[in-house]
């Protein structure tokens, strides 16, 4: 049994060896190097590509959007995204043409001679300015999403409230920083095209790359690479650069990469959507919320992409873990005139929780209440029903969480105790103390899994070793090895006898994209599944009940004991045996997706966190100390990869809270290197005190639930609160730098 075992990765020794072979390593006979052609401006019209006659072009592949053979569209969830611009530019970068050439040295000398002709138009950018547009003329925005959700009377929550709280709050973008930037690698083979690259999602790349080249699906065949971190920024991104790969690769007839540079990364790919939320909560005397009224919005950027699924997840989070009778929101994907927003790990919560973990303490701020206590009397508990109408009935922990993360960051008496503390300017520093209750939907919104309809496999050899057939990836969370640690308990056979290969199209089933904390739980229970099915073909084999034990299969109630191997060459007849089965959706899980009703994720996994800073009183630095958090995840399969998700999620959203700016000047974001993009190091993090819970989900192989995205969801809002207790002033838009507190401060007369 290897389930809650700390089994190491896998593929560990070849990563921490170099011997892994990333997409940058790759190399082909006659390889080109694909570079992008650019828009100029952030919104116009495309005059024309002007190639120099000076310059000899005779050596390079050129692609424009009048070479696409197929539909100049990149097909993701509405066909709005041109390949390429044929007529009008929505955003500062936008692809226009494609270069490819022997070398990237010629490549870059080319890209150097070619002028691209535009008649500027006025775009609109920044997530204020939308905003303000909203408020002034919401009929000039262009709207790609509304969904609304309603439960109850919020007019007459509000006529019986003791009090009316409002509030407004803004998160802005935050860039993914994988280690590896976006890499695509596309060459043809027996009349078949292959990309192969830095991925989450293959079964979104092969029709994209099929239709911009006008070919049938089945005649694309995506292969992830070994891929260097992603976070949410390449679940779509990649099928525009294999787009792009492979018309390069078909009109050269030969193998394009396309690796960016950093700068090329960060100024032009996905970047989580900045928000807006206005909260307005009518609130009784002894802190009990009985209604919420919300407006959302979020920066969608120039197309559409995933902005509907994101916000959907936002919405659906933006109650948190509070049981409200009456609840109105109001959600808006609007676009604007920057690189599309996209998938960002968390996938439009960690904005929509931000805004309701701060308000939480705003309204505790505001009517003299304790944070704890405002949180412990509206929490939702097994029984209570969601602003969908969803009744909880399994695996709700939030209450546990909360208790445990008091009891270990002693929060009470440092509350108290921080808000006593002097404001004199004699000391240098003050300390704060923040809390956040948090969750997370497991699996896709609603319907998408039956949607979806997600198929997994896996092949039982002759030899006796098992391979694991799924398209997910792993982008460093530890696939390769929390899958085979499944399969082995499941049959009880040695873990060295079960591998789980990187997903190639042509050998596996479409068992979804690697996102929204699914994997685990999802393509966990299909390939549990499949175990059960190969048990059962060996009942039918050996016409006796059978189970395995230490490398043997014990037949019958003789227990005539064959060793596995053997019983392995018996089924297969030698040949590979194929075991195919496929997600089977709750028939208790029902979604209404026009009036947002019902059952949104069958399941959720719960967090409590808390934050101790220091503030210095002369800079405004914020100084994270302590930082606990407790986790409710079902069941860890292997604590230690679930310990570094939730540590490195709650790192990765602290630079979300204190420091990671991404500020747009003239449609161009102006910290797009490593130089000017800050993110948390060593010397940033504080001590962590992390401690699992475990609420088993029915459904869950072994009980396990969605982890990877929790984590990201309350850090941000906890930092917020702590400052809230250390200074006395609202803060609510992250990050909180310096320059925030400064700005803040003025404005209230304090300095």
């Amino acid at each position: 049994m290897y389930i809650g075992k700390n089994i190491n990765r896998i593929d560990g020794f070849e990563r921490v060896t170099g011997r892994l072979k990333f997409i940058a390593d790759y190399k082909m006979d006659n390889m080109l190097y694909g570079l992008t052609v650019r828009a100029p401006v952030a919104k116009g019209k495309l005059k024309g590509i002007i190639f120099d006659k000076h310059f000899n072009f005779s050596d390079i592949t050129i692609v424009t959007a009048s070479d696409i053979k197929g539909e100049n569209i990149i097909h993701i969830i509405k066909d709005d995204m041109p390949c390429l611009v044929k007529d009008q530019i929505e955003y500062l970068g936008e692809p226009v043409a494609l270069i490819a050439a022997k070398s990237l040295k010629m490549a870059y000398e080319a890209l150097r001679h070619i002028k691209v002709e535009v008649e500027e138009e006025t775009p609109i950018m920044g997530i204020e300015e939308i905003v303000k547009t909203y408020k002034r003329e919401p009929d000039s925005l262009t709207y790609f999403y509304r969904p609304c959700i309603n439960k109850g009377d919020v007019n007459k929550g509000f006529d019986e409230a003791s009090y009316i709280v409002e509030a407004e709050f803004y998160t802005g973008f935050q860039e993914h920083l994988y280690l590896e930037p976006q890499g695509m690698l596309t060459y043809q083979k027996n009349g078949k095209f292959y990309s192969i690259g830095s991925l989450q999602c293959p079964y979104y790349v092969r029709p994209a790359v099929a239709k911009v080249l006008g070919i049938k699906e089945e005649d694309v065949i995506v292969i992830q690479a070994p891929t260097g971190g992603a976070f949410g920024g390449k679940e779509d991104f990649p099928s525009l650069l294999a787009a792009h790969t492979a018309l390069l690769c078909q009109k050269s007839g030969k193998p394009v990469i396309m690796i960016y540079d950093r700068e090329e990364d960060i100024s032009f790919t996905t970047k989580r959507h900045p928000s807006y939320v206005h909260h307005k909560a009518g609130v009784m005397k002894e802190g009990r919320i009985i209604a919420l009224e919300s407006t959302i919005i979020f920066d969608a950027g120039a197309y559409t992409t995933l902005s509907p699924v994101v916000l959907s997840r936002g919405a659906l989070h933006a109650c948190s873990v509070y049981n409200i009778p009456n609840v109105r929101i109001s959600a808006n994907a609007i676009k604007s005139n920057v690189p599309p927003t996209g998938a960002f790990r968390g996938f439009g919560a960690p904005q929509t929780l931000f805004a309701m973990e701060s308000f939480i303490d705003t309204i505790a701020h505001r009517l003299k209440l304790s944070p704890y206590d405002i949180r412990k009397k509206n929490l939702i508990k097994t029984g209570s029903e969601m602003a969908t109408g969803q009744k909880l009935t399994e695996s709700v922990a939030i209450d546990k969480c909360l208790d445990r993360l008091i009891n270990i960051s002693d929060f009470k008496k440092k509350y108290e105790s921080y808000k006593k503390q002097s404001k004199s300017r004699e000391t240098e520093t003050l300390k704060g103390i923040g809390i956040a209750t948090v969750m997370h939907g497991a699996s896709f919104t609603g319907s998408g899994e039956l949607i979806l309809k997600s198929k997994g496999a896996i092949q039982l050899n002759p030899d006796g070793t098992i391979e694991i057939l799924i398209a997910n990836t792993d982008m460093g969370q530890g696939v390769q090895t929390i899958f085979p640690q499944i399969v082995a308990s499941k049959l009880n056979i040695p873990i060295e006898l079960v591998r789980c290969p990187l997903p190639d199209t042509s050998r596996v089933p479409n068992s979804g994209p690697t996102v929204a904390s699914r994997t685990t739980m999802i393509v966990g229970r299909i390939i549990s599944l499949c175990c059960d099915e190969l048990l059962s073909l060996f009942e039918k084999h050996f016409k006796d009940s059978v189970k395995i034990e230490k490398g043997f299969l014990i037949i019958g109630k003789n227990k005539k004991r064959i060793p596995f191997k053997k019983a392995a060459e018996s089924i297969t007849n030698r040949k590979p045996l194929y075991i195919e089965k496929q997600y089977d959706f709750p028939p208790d899980q029902v979604w209404d997706e026009t009036d947002f009703k019902g059952t949104a994720y069958p399941v959720y996994s719960w967090g409590a966190i808390a934050v101790e800073i220091e503030v210095n009183k002369f800079t405004f630095e914020v100084r994270p100390i302590n930082l606990y958090s407790v986790y409710e995840i079902g069941k860890a399969i292997n604590p230690k990869f679930s310990m570094g998700q939730l540590e490195g999620g709650s790192i990765q959203a602290l630079g979300y809270g204190l420091i990671e700016r991404c500020d747009l000047k003239n449609g161009k974001f102006f910290q797009n290197r490593l130089q000017t993009y800050i993110i948390p190091t060593s010397e940033d993090i504080p001590e962590m005190k992390t401690v699992i819970l475990e609420e088993p989900y029915s459904r869950g192989p072994f009980g396990a639930k969605g982890l990877g995205e929790l984590p990201h969801n309350g850090v941000a809002p906890a930092i917020r609160n702590a400052i809230l207790n250390a200074l006395s002033i609202e803060i609510n838009e992250i990050p909180i730098t310096p320059e925030v507190i400064l700005k803040h401060m003025k404005n209230r007369g304090l300095i």
